[in-house]
């Protein structure tokens, strides 16, 4: 009696969990089920599909070493960038220390403006014009 229950229980338990028992399959379901899978095998969509998947993960493989590369760039930039801050900074510290060490700003000269050079004329600018147009005193 308990084994005549029990049957049709795990039957309908395998089927709410997606369980059938393959004795539950008859020969015609077997063969349906033969016969799609020699048709995808024959179809190549499978051989097809890895192929696929092989050319991508190359793919992927490839771009990988790109990054890097690039990150690798990107870190020796950024090395160089430093150094040429630090270079910079360090010029500049010595150009403050040797000007403070030499007078005081108020002592210090003024030096002449470089002249600037007229692009229309060729002459400098407060040059000979300029100097004939000023009043004489």
């Amino acid at each position: 009696m308990k084994r005549s229950l029990l049957r049709p229980a795990m039957t309908g338990l395998g089927l709410i969990v997606g369980f059938v028992p393959v004795a539950s399959f008859g020969q015609d379901d077997t063969e349906l089920r033969l016969q799609r899978v020699e048709r995808l095998l024959e179809s190549g969509v499978l051989t097809e599909m890895l192929d696929d998947l092989d050319l991508l993960r190359n793919e992927v493989r490839a771009l990988r070493g790109e990054i890097e590369e690039q990150a690798h760039g990107v870190d020796q930039i950024r090395q160089r960038q430093r150094e040429l801050y630090r270079d910079l900074d360090q010029r500049l510290l010595r150009i403050e220390q040797a000007g403070a060490g030499a007078a005081p700003a108020s002592d210090v000269a003024e030096t002449p403006a470089a002249p600037v050079v007229s692009s229309e004329t060729g002459t400098e600018a407060g040059g000979p014009a300029v100097a004939e147009a000023a009043p004489r005193s």
